[in-house]
């Protein structure tokens, strides 16, 4: 489960970072940015994309 779990969130963090990446609103690639942090996935920072 654990391993589920872990592919699933790593997923969603490579999701977020190619959203953020793609996206030309300074403010809304912030957000993407920062969603795993603020969502509890210490650790797992997306890179910066600015």
């Amino acid at each position: 489960m654990t391993d589920m779990l872990s592919s699933q969130q790593q997923e969603l963090i490579d999701t977020l970072e190619e959203m953020a990446t793609a996206e030309t609103n300074l403010a809304r690639r912030d957000c993407l940015v920062q969603f795993p942090e603020g969502f509890g996935l210490v650790g797992a920072l997306l890179k910066d994309v600015r």
